[in-house]
């Protein structure tokens, strides 16, 4: 059975069902370890309860479970918070299971009122592969891109938009919705592909041969769609920069590297400079130039308390 208990960072899963009888609904519920800290995306958020199957219960138990959602709050304007998934599960071609070729949208919703809540979604290198869009339902939401069958893990990041309030009394909620995919996306393309090959592989491997024909053509196909991985996330970073401009010239390299820098030394950014930064910089570039930012204002505001009392201007 899985045990509750109360944490100072309220977030918990709900509606998670264990699929066994007897078991209360009322106790399906998983508490984050409040001992762990979400801020940063590379100590992101944990959970230590386990399922009656002692599976861990993290974010991905509420994959392809309508009714289940994550709830969790901002505690202040500066407050992030970042929640690990993996989609493995639907990334084989098995069509035995109900998991079979899904696009996977996680959803941003019951965002407190008067706040303005983002969401970003990164990969397990820390690129950005998508941004809240509005979904009609006050909701923010996100398709996690099918554009190889590698990439399986994400971190998504829930945060106060730039200036706006938050209400720490207040609970926002995570979920996901699957629909059934088409079977032109480069996830699926490349697991046919590869699936032509694996049991010859596999038979190859028990007799201990290493470097085969087919095993070269699967390295090949899985070099292939790595590139496109890489060239499908470009695109998608100059889609959003586009629209972030509205008509003006996309920054370079060095115009973003100059941002990221103002912003780590603790310099006023507009709301356009930190959408560009939220787009081309990784989770964990943002994560040093916010900590360098705070410590910069710390050590400012510090000295200037010293000259006040010191009677200096």
């Amino acid at each position: 059975m899985v045990i509750t208990r109360t944490v100072e960072m309220h977030a918990q899963l709900v509606g998670y069902d264990f699929k066994k009888k007897g078991l209360p609904t009322d106790k399906n519920i998983a508490v984050e370890n409040s001992k762990v800290s979400n801020d940063y995306f590379w100590k992101t958020n944990k959970y230590t309860d386990q399922d009656v199957f002692g599976r861990t219960l993290d974010l991905t138990a509420l994959i392809n479970k309508p009714d289940g959602y994550l709830k969790g709050s901002l505690s202040d304007t500066e407050d992030v918070d970042y929640y690990e998934f993996n989609i493995t599960e639907y990334r084989a071609l098995s069509f035995a299971k109900d998991t079979y070729n899904k696009d996977i949208t996680i959803i941003l919703d019951h965002i407190p009122e008067g706040c303005d809540y983002e969401m970003v979604l990164y990969d397990e290198e820390g690129n950005q592969v998508g941004i809240g869009k509005e979904n009609g339902n006050g909701g923010l939401s996100i398709t996690i891109p099918n554009w190889n069958s590698d990439n399986r893990g994400y971190t998504v990041k829930v945060q106060a938009k730039n200036g706006s309030t938050v209400n720490p009394d207040a609970e926002y909620h995570l979920s996901f919705q699957t629909t059934q995919a088409d079977k032109s996306h480069g996830a699926y393309q490349e697991m046919e592909e590869v699936q032509k090959y694996e049991g010859t592989v596999r038979k190859q491997m028990q007799e201990g041969l290493t470097d085969t024909e087919e095993m070269r053509a699967i390295k090949e196909i899985r070099q292939k769609y790595k590139a496109c991985y890489t060239e499908q996330m470009e695109k998608l970073h100059k889609e959003q920069a586009e629209e972030i401009m509205q008509g003006e010239a996309v920054p370079d390299d060095e115009q973003i590297h100059n941002l990221l820098e103002k912003k780590a030394a603790g310099g006023e950014l507009t709301e356009q400079e930190n959408a560009l930064l939220n787009i081309f910089c990784t989770a964990a570039e943002l994560d040093s130039a916010n900590a360098s930012a705070k410590m910069n204002t710390t050590v400012k505001d510090r000295i200037s308390a010293d000259l006040q009392e010191a009677g200096i201007d």
